[in-house]
């Protein structure tokens, strides 16, 4: 780890046993928000990255991929538009945790896509087919732009569309991070205005990856080395909130969706039986 990172395992007294050596976390969002540039700071960080040499899991429009990840990114120079087209895992491993500690970050479709609800659906579906697939989730990680003082209508609605399928027991291991913002203060984003509570907020700026290298001056660079720092700091805030979690099995999520389609199967004939009483009254 670089020199300003303090470890993990020096920050944890007392490590919860867990039942494997995996930290696996999804990532849900806005379309254009910060997810994908999130898992970016999360690559520099277990990689030893630093301003001068980036780490780049997935590619925007000022900075191609160098670590060799498979990437599902596209319209990389479109902000209204999810550069990511289905669920990808991103893997990491922690080797001053003994044994090795794997944190899984599963980057996500954007909500709110500006080509339409439709689109939504479908992104919704393919986030809750790919957790109910994983073995287990630590967390789910909502990524918002701190500078923006509510979610729309639209993604609360959605959010709250996802909400009622996903187990109750995970909701307790739920973290925001707002972005383009470094603290509370900077912050104008309502988080009353979101219709989960996260039981762990964090701040962060992305200034390093949203930017254009090509065009920073000395004093950009330096003011951008010391932002970089402390989001470092702030990802190893995260990762270790994360190992506070206990894993949620994803058996969670099939018995949820068993017993959402047996209340629309009853629902269906309920209705079924009162059409064919009206039908027969008549």
């Amino acid at each position: 780890m670089m020199a300003f990172q303090r470890g993990l395992k020096e920050r944890l007294p007392a490590r919860k046993p867990r039942d494997n050596s995996v930290c696996q976390v999804i990532l849900i969002g806005e379309t254009g928000h910060g997810k994908s540039t999130l898992i970016n700071y999360f690559t520099n960080y277990f990689r030893n990255g630093s301003v001068e040499r980036l780490k780049v899991a997935i590619p925007n429009k000022f900075h191609a991929a160098t670590e060799g990840y498979k990437s599902t990114e596209m319209d990389i120079a479109d902000g209204t538009v999810s550069k990511t087209s289905e669920c990808t895992m991103y893997e990491f491993e922690d080797t001053d945790i003994s044994p090795p500690l794997k944190f899984r970050f599963m980057d996500t479709p954007g909500l709110s896509d500006s080509r339409g609800v439709d689109l939504d659906d479908k992104n919704i579906n393919t986030i809750l087919q790919a957790a109910e697939n994983a073995k287990h989730l630590t967390a789910i990680v909502l990524v918002f732009n701190g500078r923006i003082a509510r979610i729309t209508v639209n993604v609360n609605n959605t959010i709250a569309r996802m909400k009622s399928a996903i187990p109750d027991v995970l909701l307790d291991n739920l973290i925001l991070v707002l972005t383009n913002c470094s603290s509370r203060r900077t912050a104008v984003f309502e988080v009353d205005s979101l219709p989960w509570k996260p039981s762990y907020i964090a701040y962060m700026e992305n200034t390093v990856f949203s930017t254009d290298p090509k065009k920073w001056n000395v004093d950009d660079h330096d003011e951008l080395s010391r932002e970089f720092v402390r989001s470092m700091e702030v990802i190893e805030n995260l990762l270790c909130k994360m190992l506070e979690l206990r894993n949620v099995s994803a058996e969670a999520f099939k018995d949820m969706r068993t017993k959402r389609n047996d209340i629309k199967a009853q629902l269906a004939a309920a209705l079924n039986e009162v059409k064919r009483l009206q039908v027969h009254v008549r």
